[in-house]
């Protein structure tokens, strides 16, 4: 049983450290499309940093106010696959982060459980140490129970001696 707990727990941590790195991966490959995407917009469009953040921000998450759009052909040219890989990586880039989240979850919860088997276990040890300690008290209990029948039989046994031998006594007077 403890094996298979182990291999569990092998398990799940390289399927946490694979999330993580389809995380990172899902995060490199966003920030290559965006930094990319605001480089090109800079220098094909001549748009301000701030222009070209704003306007591949607004494609990428599909908004699309339409106040800003490419003037040249090359950068409506390129915002044709911005448009696609961009939604794409993002799609990707948040489906990476939920399983990264599922798997933290299931972490924890196999940390609370852990936690709850050890506050389990000591408790069913405490309460089987106190009925170890009660049983050897009824032990205890009908031992000196024991003892008490024997000294009221050896009491009996004493008084009615005492009896029979005042009876004897009493016999040989009236003789």
């Amino acid at each position: 049983m403890a094996d298979f707990e182990s291999q569990m727990k092998e398990a799940m941590l390289r399927e946490k450290d694979r999330v993580k790195s389809k995380l990172m991966i899902a995060f490199i490959m966003l920030m290559a499309v965006y930094i990319g995407s605001i480089v090109v917009y800079h220098y094909v469009e001549n748009w301000g940093w701030d222009t070209s953040l704003y306007f591949t921000t607004s494609t990428i998450t599909t908004v699309g106010y339409g106040d800003t759009v490419p003037h040249t052909y090359i950068g409506k040219m390129f915002t044709i696959p911005l448009m696609w890989i961009g939604i794409a990586v993002g799609l990707y880039f948040i489906y990476s982060l939920q399983e990264y989240g599922k798997a933290n979850m299931e972490q924890h919860i196999e940390v609370a459980l852990d936690n709850m088997k050890k506050k389990r276990d000591a408790r069913w040890e405490k309460i089987t140490s106190k009925i170890k300690s009660i049983e050897e008290e009824e032990r205890k209990i009908e031992k000196a129970e024991e003892r008490i029948e024997e000294e009221e039989k050896m009491i009996e046994g004493a008084i009615l001696g005492r009896k029979g031998a005042k009876g004897k006594l009493a016999k040989k007077r009236k003789r």
